[in-house]
C-alpha cells in the first residue's frame, strides 16, 4: 500500500516576524491615541473643576447653599484664589472681616476664621496644569507673573464680582476694573482650556 503525503506549509521566520512588527506598529499607534485622549479629557475635566469651583463661590453667595465651615463666621461673600505659576492647585474661600476683597490664609486650609479664609483646596493630581492667568482691562491683557495671586470674588447679597491681582500675592489690589479672567489649563500633549469669568458673573470654558 502506498502512503500519499500531502505537504503543509507554515510560517516561515520571516512572515512571522513581519506579522509580529505589523502588530506592534498597530498597538503603538493604538496607544499613543488613547494617551493622547486620555490627555484631553483630564484637561477638560480640570476646566470643568475650576469651572464648578466658580459657580459653587457664587452658589453659596446668593445662599443656595453654606458651607458648614463657615457656620459662625460673618461672611460677606466667597470666592477662588488661584497662584499664577504654581499651577497645582486653586482654593475656595469665604470673605471674612476685614472686607478686603482678598484670600488670607495662614497655612492652607485649616479651621474656618478671620485668618485662614480656606473653606477647600483642590490639589490637581493629573500632570495637567493651570499654565497661565490673566485678566483684562480698558488698556488691553495682562498676564500675571509667577507668584502673582488672582481672587474672584463674589459679593453678598447681589452676588457682584470682584477681580484682585496681587503682586507676589500681598499688598493691595490691582485690576480691581477688570472686566474678565481668564484661567488656562494646558495637557501635557499641549491641549489648552479657558475658563472665562465676567464681571457679571459669565462663566464659561472655552
Amino acid at each position: 500500500m502506498v502512503c500519499i503525503m500531502k505537504n503543509k506549509k507554515g510560517f516561515t521566520l520571516v512572515e512571522l516576524m513581519v506579522v509580529i512588527a505589523i502588530f506592534i506598529g498597530i498597538t503603538s499607534v493604538v496607544l499613543f491615541q488613547s494617551n493622547s485622549f486620555d490627555s484631553t479629557i483630564t484637561a477638560s475635566n480640570l476646566a470643568q473643576d475650576v469651572a464648578l469651583a466658580v459657580r459653587k463661590a457664587n452658589a453659596y453667595t446668593l445662599g443656595f447653599q453654606v458651607p458648614q465651615t463657615t457656620t459662625g463666621v460673618s461672611v460677606k461673600g466667597y470666592g477662588i484664589s488661584i497662584v499664577a505659576g504654581v499651577g497645582d492647585s486653586f482654593v475656595l474661600y469665604g470673605e471674612t472681616e476685614p472686607y478686603d476683597q482678598t484670600y488670607t490664609h495662614t497655612s492652607g486650609c485649616g479651621v474656618f476664621s478671620h485668618i485662614d479664609e480656606c473653606i477647600e483646596q483642590t490639589i490637581i493630581k493629573t500632570k495637567d496644569r493651570i499654565s497661565q492667568v490673566s485678566v483684562d482691562t480698558t488698556g488691553g491683557t495682562t498676564i500675571l507673573a509667577p507668584g502673582d495671586s488672582l481672587s474672584i470674588l463674589f459679593t453678598k447679597p447681589t452676588g457682584e464680582v470682584y477681580f484682585c491681582v496681587q503682586a507676589n500675592g500681598v499688598g493691595g489690589c490691582m485690576y480691581t476694573l477688570a472686566t474678565v479672567a481668564h484661567i488656562t489649563i494646558s495637557s501635557t500633549k499641549g491641549r489648552q482650556y479657558v475658563v472665562n469669568v465676567w464681571n457679571n458673573g459669565q462663566i464659561n470654558v472655552q
